[in-house]
């Protein structure tokens, strides 16, 4: 059973992670998970 993009959160725990973090969402963003707005976001930065 595959689960569509579009329904997976993506959570990303982290701690002094700011030289690395952009190059993670990148790669999931190349992965097709794409950031929306309003409450259908793939990709929340908190």
């Amino acid at each position: 059973m595959q689960v569509p993009k579009d329904q997976i959160t993506i959570i990303l725990p982290t701690l002094n992670e700011e030289q690395a973090i952009g190059k993670i969402i990148d790669e999931i963003k190349q992965e097709g998970y794409t950031k929306h707005h309003a409450n259908k976001s793939k990709i929340k930065i908190i």
